[in-house]
């Protein structure tokens, strides 16, 4: 009887860790790499708006940043929509001013 209760209560721990392992990876989205760069004289804000929060930031004078971004994920400059993010994102970088 304790080896059975042994074998049961072992096979309940691997279904539960199984399961919690997949429910967390069903969760994440994936998230790419995205360079942010500014390839003008002066720095240049702008807002990363994920889904519910934004970050304003900026960058300085002919520079660049990468950031951990998800799909759908927006970057605007001002009230301009500069780029949404998907799987191409990480082929180019985001140019946030070009002058």
């Amino acid at each position: 009887m304790l080896r059975y209760s042994l074998q049961n209560h072992i096979a309940i721990v691997v279904a539960a860790a199984f399961t919690a392992t997949a429910t967390n990876t069903a969760h994440s989205a994936p998230s790419f790499q995205v360079k942010v760069e500014n390839k003008c004289a002066s720095p240049v804000p702008f807002v990363i708006q994920k889904k519910g929060s934004s970050l304003n930031t900026s960058l300085p004078p002919r520079t660049s940043a990468t950031h951990s971004l998800e799909a759908g994920d927006r970057i605007s400059v001002g009230r301009a929509l500069v780029h949404t993010v998907s799987s191409a994102s990480t082929k180019q970088p985001v140019i946030v001013c070009k002058k």
